[in-house]
């Protein structure tokens, strides 16, 4: 009998698997269960799908308003669809040997994938009406409603969704738990939002919505099956009515198998004449014979799912259940009166799971009401709701469970079926109270293009991670300033690392901690505490271990760059080479410490996310930070040419010496001759309270302060949750042998000046998803920094060329820590390392990339400048932690407009081959260019269209054929901080990045990556640049510097490299043509800043061209006539004065007429002395509220002599591009 018995139920396998799978080579799966009211879109019919039913590919399976089904590929890859949803399977290929292939389907309405083998190795694709669904190798909810589409990646290693008609917003993620939105396929798609319970609960509602019948078929047989059990024999079968009259008019055939009914396998097929039953040894002897043929001849070919159907057709055959494990199908008696799905979301969890998370999901179809349970070590961590679903509701913790086995029970009420669930933590190092970050500054294999440029990290072929972290003090949530020590010459912190349990290394910083001068790396310190590395009595640098064998690393003197300490944040940022120090972590383990080449060091207090928010709870926070400077001290050694680096500009890139910029605080009365006077600007940044700080007194209707070098700003950033945290700082310096104050006619050609920028735009990591983790907390920072140089042209004949450079700044973070450290007591930041590439971030390093006009060579390189916090003085003597972003756009400064109309002008340098001898040309306004303020973004646009054109020609210029002429138009910022970012904190408090969008001179082909440039305005700056004439302080206009760079300008053979340096322009609040008077006079004065070069007493082929930034005094009269027309006079004068030609000239002081309509009016001189040839011209703007209270404008100066070309100042000239701007 149990022979005859056996071949039978193996007749049946082999039945379903040659009818599963071995009738046609287009059958692609199995259904698993569905409900009668499914269908398949055959080309021919519509037919009923029922368990067992073949899925054949690029056939469409719909279900009606109560319709669901379970579907099985060959793969192990399963789907369920939900009512009134329809999936076409368009593309299944699948390798059993290699696991390898493609799925791709097409879906509307509801849809749940769990992939098998083949979304291992590459995604299945899922395609909707507005965009198309990733999945590699995980489980997702995909929910279409119209065009809106809602994807939920519930588990796996990635999850990507790319709008059918917007590709370039795809958006990935690699965290499960989230959900991405599509509202339809032409717009970019919404940030990914947490997946919550609710979530998970509305998806199973509309799994289960509108069902007035819950019941699916998981077996073909719809008859009634006997048993030998005997109280089963009068049960009426439990398996849906179908109303056969109604399939007939939809035209859906029963055939629904896509089989012969020969061919289909019944219970009728199955010898049951014998009466006798199956003894306990006899079942399991059939069960395990059962299990053997499975596992031989299914294994290879098909998932466990589908032999979860094999064993629910045998158990049919056997007349009695067969208990499985198996994790998609539950079998409850003959009938199948219950099916459960059930998934785990992931085979291990991080110790840190979110509570209410969902660890295992389960889709339920029954009869009656189901009960569930569940058992096991640690299952009191759990819940199980409604629906089956297992969610964690008590954290886990992986030092007292880090495996559990769990059984998972449904009940029917006659019927428990188990499941067993296992799954394992990984263990999480608790969130850091107190942390240090070191990661290296040093970089190999360099790429560039253009202005961009990355590299990896470290040493060629290291094999370090590219940062560490590491605990400071002896437990997670160790204050850092409870374990600074500072006492007498030394500065430590404690830490605890590799797999120590006690605190087993400590970083020695090299600072000065002498009277007022404390805590910050002071090498040429007349207190000779700092920071000898050969002596024990000195604050020096080193690291040190201390368990065992005391082992300490000296830090040289030479090697370290910067270093400094306060309360909540310390940095030390090294030169030194790599090394592996072996120390012991723990009373009986030698461990290496692994010394990164050029090791940064930042760390202290933690700056956490609720510190975030309680900060920002009332909106928009502006803060102030200083910016700490790296001293040239290794070459200099406490010599008087001693200088600070300019910011943010790598070290080995610049070697231009001092460009202007003093430290000395205006505090120091003892004078700023010595060295050790400048570091009294660290001691104020580091100290930061409301007696010693770096300050503004922006708010007390002053806005300089003398804490800050001239022509400088702090760095002003704004801190909001919601939208963009713009922020920037500038510099604009000038170095010259004379003085305004003490000699204001001195000559200008020993200038050397510095334009230096940073846009900065912070966002919290866990929506850049391009770089970090979704499940990443803290801000990161994506800024955009420009500068550009030019040095004295008058040390020989070949002039100076410019050099200027581009990089990005982030900000260094990790696991644990987003941009800031430290917090007081108003939740503030403290500060923030600032470098060209986060070493957290995915990807490669990115490098900062200059180029030298002088040399013609392009140069990378990085930096690390540290940023603290300062308190601002909102007012006298009242010291805040932030302002209100209201009070920067107060109207104490400027009135409101949300537009300004202006000029643009400046000197176009076209590189040549070779030393300091670019080709020059004038690139001014050619019409009125526009600025517009978004007050609610906090973002500036300026289109501004340009002419480039010759300065007047003689026989020496006529030679230059580099330059090209023509129009173009230059756009700075955008209206969404994508494609270049912006500023604007208030009309007087802004910058943007030029956008590299290809143009050139009359042409768009440039390219990507080949334009950079900023624009900012001059009251950016916290103290004034002394050696700029004052402009008039205006309501209703303002105006600054703006640069910009080319790879090739121009669309003409070869490449043209161009730069424009610290060029003016000048914008305000158009005034209405109504308002301009019909009679009377008024006259305006202020200043005019010009952009200048000449040529002076050379002769031959001979170069010596100087340029610099020029002044003079303007007075514009006008004299107002009816219908909107006027005429005045527009005069210059202290213009120039020590220049020869300008002498020579007389357009020292000068004056010529100009004649207006409506808001604008030109006017020019073309007559000079001394048979200079040329012409001087300005065009200006009316500006104003009711009445014309302020104007400005252009002004373009351009003089020459022609002659023998080898006769000593026959060919001279004089050219400028400027601004005037008067009130």
């Amino acid at each position: 009998m149990k022979n005859t018995l056996m071949q039978k139920i193996l007749l049946a396998i082999f039945f379903l698997l040659s009818c599963n799978f071995a009738m046609s080579q287009e059958q692609i799966g199995v259904a698993a269960a569905v409900n009668k009211n499914t269908i398949d879109l055959t080309p021919e019919e519509r037919l009923l799908v029922e368990a067992g039913y073949k899925i054949i590919q690029n056939r469409t399976i719909e279900t009606d308003e109560i319709g669901k089904a379970q579907m099985l590929l060959l793969d192990g890859t399963s789907f369920a669809i939900g009512p009134n949803s329809s999936v076409t399977l368009d593309k299944f290929i699948y390798n059993p040997e290699t696991a390898e292939g493609s799925l791709e389907v097409s879906a509307k309405g509801l849809l749940r994938l769990v992939g098998g083998k083949v979304t291992k190795k590459s995604p299945a694709l899922i395609k909707t009406s507005s965009a198309v669904v990733g999945i590699r190798g995980g489980i997702t909810i995909v929910q279409t409603n119209d065009e809106q589409v809602n994807a939920a990646f519930i588990f796996g290693e990635e999850m990507t969704v790319t709008p059918n008609l917007n590709p370039d917003a795809r958006t990935s993620i690699t965290q499960e738990g989230f959900v991405v939105s599509v509202e339809n396929s032409t717009q970019d798609i919404q940030p990914a939002v947490p997946l919550t319970p609710e979530n998970l609960e509305d998806f199973q509602a509309s799994f289960n919505s509108n069902s007035e019948s819950n019941d699916l078929d998981a077996n073909t047989d719809t008859e009634t099956q006997e048993t030998d059990i005997e109280e089963d024999n009068t049960e009426e079968n439990n398996q849906p009515e179908v109303n056969e009259d109604s399939i007939e008019e939809s035209g859906i055939q029963e055939n629904s198998s896509d089989v012969e009914p020969a061919e289909i396998l019944t219970a009728d097929d199955i010898d049951t004449e014998s009466s006798e039953t199956l003894t306990e040894e006899d079942e399991e002897q059939v069960l395990e014979e059962i299990q053997d043929v499975v596992d031989s001849t299914v294994a290879e070919e098909i998932s466990v799912e589908q032999t979860s159907s094999i064993r629910s057709a045998a158990a049919a055959a056997s007349g009695g259940a067969v208990a499985t494990n198996t994790p998609e199908v539950v079998e409850i008696g003959p009938t199948f009166t219950i099916y459960i799905d059930t998934n785990l979301a992931a085979s291990n969890f991080s110790e840190n799971h979110s509570t209410g998370s969902t660890i295992a999901f389960s889709t339920v179809w029954s009869d009656d009401p189901v009960t569930y349970s569940l058992t096991g070590s640690g299952s009191d961590r759990f819940s199980i709701d409604a629906s089956g679903n297992i969610v964690l509701e008590n954290s886990f913790d992986y030092e007292t469970v880090d495996t559990f086995n769990l059984v998972f029970s449904a009940a029917d009420g006659t019927t428990t079926v188990t499941k067993n669930l296992s799954f394992t933590l990984n263990n999480v190092q608790e969130e850091y109270e107190s942390l240090i970050l070191r990661y290296s500054g040093d970089f190999n294999s360099v790429v560039r293009n253009g202005f961009t440029a990355s590299a990896t990290r470290g040493v060629s072929g290291t094999t370090l991670p590219v940062l560490y972290e590491e605990q400071i003090g002896t437990t997670a949530s160790t204050n850092f300033s409870s374990v600074l020590s500072c006492s007498g010459v030394n500065c430590f912190i404690p830490v605890e690392i590799n797999d120590g349990t006690n605190l087993n290394w400590k970083y020695y910083f090299p600072v000065e901690t002498a009277g007022n001068l404390g805590n910050s790396f002071q090498p040429n310190s007349s207190s000779g505490n700092c920071c000898n590395g050969n002596d024990d009595t000195k604050n020096r640098g080193k690291y040190e271990s201390i368990l065992g064998t005391t082992v300490s690393t000296i830090i040289n003197d030479s090697e370290i760059i910067n270093s400094a300490l306060s309360n909540e944040f310390g940095f030390l940022t090294t030169n030194k080479a790599a090394q592996q120090i072996s120390f012991n972590s723990s009373s009986s383990k030698t461990s290496s410490y692994n010394l990164f080449k050029d090791q940064i060091i930042v760390g202290g207090e933690a700056y956490k996310s609720a510190d975030l928010n309680t900060f920002t709870n009332s909106g928009k926070k502006v803060i102030a930070m200083a910016i700490i400077p790296d001293e040239n001290h290794a070459e200099s050694a406490g010599s008087s040419d001693d200088y600070f680096y300019p910011n943010f500009i790598p070290k080995n890139i610049w070697s231009y010496g001092d460009p202007g910029v003093s430290y000395c605080a205006i505090e120091q009365t003892t004078g700023c001759n010595d060295v050790e006077n400048n570091y009294y600007f660290h001691n104020l940044a580091l100290i930061n309270d409301n007696a010693s700080n770096i300050s503004s007194s922006r708010f007390l209707n002053n806005n300089q302060t003398g804490d800050l070098p001239e022509g400088t700003s702090l760095w002003w950033q704004v801190i909001n949750q919601s939208g963009t945290n713009v922020g920037l700082w500038a510099q604009a310096s000038i170095k010259h042998s004379f003085n305004y104050s003490s000699d204001p006619h001195g000559a200008r050609d020993d200038q050397r000046s510095l334009l230096n920028v940073v846009i900065s735009n912070l966002k919290l990591k866990s929506t850049d998803t391009s770089k970090y983790s979704a499940s990443d907390t803290g801000l990161s920072l994506d800024g955009y920094h420009y500068w550009s140089y030019q040095a004295q042209t008058n040390v020989d004949n070949n002039g100076a060329g410019i050099v200027y450079g581009v990089s990005n700044i982030e900000c260094a973070t990790s696991a644990n820590s987003g941009c800031f450290w430290g917090s007081d007591n108003s939740f503030s930041p403290s500060g923030m390392m600032l470098t060209s590439s986060d070493p957290y971030k995915s990807g490669n390093m990115s490098l900062s990339v200059s180029y030298d006009s002088n040399s013609d060579s392009f140069s990378t390189g990085t930096f690390n400048t540290a940023a603290v916090v300062q308190p601002i003085e909102v007012s006298s003597n009242n010291f805040g932690s932030s302002q209100s972003i209201n009070e920067f756009r107060s109207t104490n400064f400027y009135q409101a407009t949300s537009t300004y109309a202006g000029f643009l002008a400046g000197i176009l340098e076209f590189d040549v081959s070779g030393a300091g001898n670019s080709q020059i040309a004038s690139i001014a306004s050619q019409s009125t260019a526009s600025f517009t303020f978004d007050e609610t973004n906090d973002d500036v646009q300026i289109v501004a269209p340009l002419s480039v054109s010759t300065f007047a020609s003689n026989n020496f210029t006529s030679n230059w054929s580099t330059i090209d002429t023509g129009v173009v138009t230059l756009s700075y910022g955008d209206a969404t901080n994508a494609e270049a970012k912006s500023a604007y904190i208030s009309k007087e408090v802004f910058a943007a990045e030029i956008i590299d969008n290809g143009i050139q001179i009359d042409a768009s082909s440039g390219g990507s990556n080949n334009l950079a440039g900023v624009i900012v305005s001059y009251n950016t700056l916290d103290q004034a640049e002394t050696d700029f004439l004052a402009m008039p302080n205006t309501d209703y206009s303002t105006w600054g510097f703006w640069a910009m760079s080319s790879v090739d300008f121009s669309p003409n053979a070869g490449s043209q490299n161009v730069s424009v340096h610290l060029a003016p322009w000048v914008a305000g609040q158009l005034l209405s043509v109504s308002d301009i008077p019909t009679s009377g006079t008024a006259t305006m004065s202020g200043s005019a800043i010009m952009s200048t070069a000449f040529r002076h007493n050379q002769s031959g082929s001979i170069y010596d061209v100087h340029k610099y930034i020029s002044n003079g005094s303007v007075q514009v009269q006008f004299n107002w006539d009816a219908g909107g027309n006027y005429t005045g006079t527009f005069s210059l004068s202290d213009y120039d004065e020590t220049n020869p030609i300008a002498i020579s000239a007389g357009i020292t002081d000068f004056n010529f007429n100009i004649i207006g309509s409506g808001v604008s009016y030109s006017g020019n001189k073309t007559s000079f002395n001394n048979g200079w040839g040329g012409s001087v011209s300005a065009e200006g703007l009316l500006y104003g509220g009711n009445s014309p209270d302020e104007s400005g404008g252009r002004m373009n100066v351009s003089l020459s002599k022609t002659g023998d070309i080898n006769t000593s100042g026959a060919n001279d000239f004089y050219f400028a591009e400027g601004i005037f701007l008067v009130d």
